[in-house]
């Protein structure tokens, strides 16, 4: 039976050249164990490919993201690869999400100019002091707050990532973030609600369901709530990381 999703983002990287506040992926907390080595090799993005034509998966858009995908050191090499998907149908296009900062148009240069003209850029520039943010760091639980899916499922997808996949983007960093490894998954999955039974779960430690709901960061600190604060002081005392990848 074929996979079809709308778009699915593929997280080669959590490294990124910008330190924002406001991080869905949390990609300032550089210190954590887990960013040390969440590039995704070739060999992954091999593997990813074969599993897409193998379970005939259909795909309307597929975004590469990090952190800075334009910082991963095999970038070129990865977007050449994932343009074989595209010719054979299984997927629409090819997004490249940058911050802007680096250099994405000597990139796109460097790489066949028939795939450099099929990949859609879109940047994603950090935003003015002036714009309002919203705090990420308060769980909606320990808010009173109901657990709500956002629009993420249906608009950006599963993610892929180093580690495997994850049932989104922002979801996948507030479990990361709690040491709750059990949302990860190794196989491409043919249902997000059947693979992830518990996903509403998340979404009650995930501030993205709750947006009009939480303050902005020029209203209060930014500081974690409860439970996210619980799994973060883990890490903080040198929780030892030893995670199977994808």
């Amino acid at each position: 039976m074929s996979i079809h999703m709308n778009s699915m983002e593929l997280e080669i990287t959590l490294k990124c050249n910008l330190l924002c506040d406001s991080c869905d992926r949390h990609c300032n907390f550089v210190d954590l164990p887990y960013f040390k080595d969440s590039d995704m090799t070739l060999e992954q993005i091999d593997k990813f490919k074969k599993e897409v034509v193998e379970k005939d998966v259909h795909l309307g858009r597929l975004r590469v993201l990090g952190g800075e995908p334009c910082i991963h050191p095999n970038v070129r090499e990865i977007l050449i690869s994932l343009h074989d998907l595209t010719k054979s149908g299984n997927v629409g296009r090819v997004e490249l999400i940058t911050n802007g900062i680096s250099d994405h148009e000597k990139i796109l240069k460097s790489i066949p100019e028939e795939i450099a003209k099929a990949t859609k850029v879109r940047k994603s520039p950090p935003k003015k002091k002036e714009e309002k943010h919203r705090c990420n760091l308060l769980a909606p639980v320990d808010l009173g707050l109901p657990a709500k899916p956002c629009i993420a499922l249906t608009r950006c997808g599963i993610i892929l990532n180093a580690w495997g996949y994850w049932p989104c983007g922002s979801g996948g960093s507030v479990a990361r973030l709690m040491g709750d490894w059990g949302y990860v998954r190794y196989e491409f999955p043919s249902d997000v609600h059947e693979t992830w039974p518990t996903l509403t779960t998340l979404c009650g430690y995930c501030y993205q369901g709750n947006r009009g709901h939480m303050p902005f960061e020029n209203e209060t600190d930014n500081i974690p709530t409860r439970s996210l604060w619980k799994g973060m002081t883990k890490w903080l005392k040198g929780r030892r990381f030893k995670q199977r990848r994808y």
